[in-house]
Formats: C-alpha cells, structure tokens, sequence
C-alpha cells in the first residue's frame, strides 16, 4: 500500500470534520447571549460563528471568559473542537495515557483520548501528542 492511501481515510475525516462544522455554522441562530467576554476584539465577520459554537457547547472561554481571537489554536484545542462537534463519547478513554505530554490531569486528556481513539488525531513522530504546538 503506498502511502497517499493511507493518508485518503485521515484526510476524510478531517474534511467530513470541516463540513460538520461548516454546516453548524451556517444553519444555526445562536442566541446571543453566549458568554464571551471578548467577543468585540473578534472581526465583525467571525462573531455570529463564535457565538453559535459557544451556544453549542463546540468552544468556551478560558478561565476568564475570554475567547481570545487572536490566539492560534493548538492541537489540545482542536482535538476538543472535533470531539464536541462530532459528538464523540468522551467517557469511555484509557486510564494510562496514550502520549507522554497528555497526563490524566492535563484538561484536554479526554477530548484527545476520545480523538486518537476514533483514529480522528495522531502523536507525533517522538511519541509526543504536542498538545501545545500550534496548528
């Protein structure tokens, strides 16, 4: 098998990933009284579509209740995104952590259990999950 075939089933998912996401964007109203503390500093055009996630229980605010736009996701991030967006039982993840830099106690431990389970996210080639790297 060569390699581009391997890689056709992970790049659909992740396009099956964008078009769930897409679609929850453009078909949903969300009420606006989503708490982002600060939605004003996001562009004008990116508002309606913060808010409908955050509706939606996709994405929430940092300890603070901010959103942060400016901020580049991560890996630890997107992998939460994916298993909101999907759906993704998060309840049934390994005690023993799959990546060395994923403890138990980090926040994103079950939402990238549940992804790399669902073969939705791979480690890095040392191991590593890179939770922190920036996507």
């Amino acid at each position: 098998m060569n390699k581009s075939f391997k890689a056709k089933p992970h790049f659909a998912k992740v396009m099956l990933s964008g078009f769930m996401i897409s679609s929850i964007l453009l078909y949903s109203h969300p009420a606006w009284t989503a708490a982002i503390n600060d939605i004003d500093e996001s562009s004008k055009f990116a508002r309606e579509s913060i808010l409908a996630m955050a509706e939606q229980n996709i994405i929430e605010g940092d300890q603070n209740g901010n959103f942060n736009p400016r901020h580049v996701i991560t890996r630890s991030e997107m992998a939460k995104i994916l298993v909101n967006v999907l759906g993704i039982d998060t309840d049934n993840i390994p005690e023993k952590p799959s990546f060395a830099d994923v403890p138990a106690t980090h926040w994103s431990y079950r939402y990238v259990e549940a992804a790399y389970r669902e073969g939705i996210v791979k480690g890095l080639p040392d191991g590593s999950f890179g939770k922190d790297q920036e996507l």
